[in-house]
């Protein structure tokens, strides 16, 4: 079990999970590039530097075959890959109401989880060795492909989008207490039904979860509190039997962190909203894929 502190020690490589499209929204730009030659070196790094951090004794090594496993010697688009083994060797336990979900405000997301002592997916073991990485594997020796890693299409996937979803249901299923969100009014849809946290995440919220508590940043006219797309995940998260709150004062967001419970600044509304969108996405399709 990793210390509380070092998850948000962590913070700074926060990880978010947002996927209007899910085979042009990565991670990472998804490009005709392999993977990278050091994958197995940066993977084992990334873990000493955890281990050392946490105070952990974890077996890099083990961890990296786990992983491996998991794509390698197969075709680089399947309908699904199972990182199992790979997310119980890198198990976190999550402190109760400390998790942050959000879409489409990362740096936002990261100076506030590191602010207010949350934990993104990033910040778990899980999530942080394999930030910004692409892989794919290919069925000839030596299983992996170093050469290029296209995306999939006709209902199959890739090894690290199958690997996010896994990793965005898994902290859902793992979050407890009061669950905070932050997305943006900016984007054209601040709850986007096509994202990693409206498909993996909020369907895995369950009654661990007593609040879920809406950070909106940049409210407009169209989306804020109590009007546009936050009113249709308020239904959702209410046909969940979960508790919703929110926030769309920017005074008010920085100052709640500091609190356990929702105050009564101006602006807070009862509503229902969680929206986690799963992973640093850097391509971007206008209008619907905002990442």
């Amino acid at each position: 079990m990793e210390s509380a502190a070092f998850l948000h020690f962590m913070i700074v490589l926060g990880l978010g999970t947002y996927l209007p499209c899910v085979t042009y929204c990565s991670h990472f730009t998804v490009s005709s590039e392999g993977t990278p030659q050091d994958i197995e070196e940066t993977i084992i790094d990334r873990c000493d530097t955890f281990n050392a951090k946490a105070e952990s004794n974890r077996s890099c090594q083990e961890i990296w075959q786990s992983f491996k496993k998991a794509f390698a010697l197969k075709s680089p688009c399947q309908s699904e890959f199972d990182y199992s083994e790979y997310m119980e060797k890198t198990e976190d336990q999550i402190p109760n109401s400390k998790t942050l979900l959000w879409s489409g405000v990362k740096a936002a997301a990261m100076e506030y989880s590191k602010n207010c002592g949350l934990v993104t997916l990033g910040d778990t073991l899980t999530g942080f060795l394999l930030e910004d990485l692409t892989w794919c594997g290919k069925e000839e020796d030596p299983g992996i492909n170093y050469e290029t890693c296209e995306p999939c299409g006709n209902g199959t996937v890739s090894p690290y989008i199958a690997f996010w979803k896994q990793a965005s249901e898994n902290i859902a299923i793992k979050s407890s207490g009061v669950v905070s969100v932050m997305l943006s009014g900016k984007n054209d849809l601040a709850y986007n039904k096509s994202s990693f946290f409206a498909m993996y995440e909020l369907p895995n919220l369950d009654s661990k979860v007593t609040e879920v508590r809406i950070l909106l940043r940049d409210k407009t006219d169209k989306e804020h509190c109590n009007n546009g797309t936050v009113n249709e995940l308020k239904s959702k998260l209410v046909s969940k039997e979960l508790k919703p709150s929110c926030i769309d004062n920017e005074t008010v967001i920085d100052d709640v962190c500091n609190d356990d419970t929702v105050g009564d600044g101006s602006r807070i509304i009862a509503s229902t909203e969680t929206i986690f969108s799963f992973i640093v996405f850097y391509l971007m399709l206008p209008k619907f894929c905002s990442c």
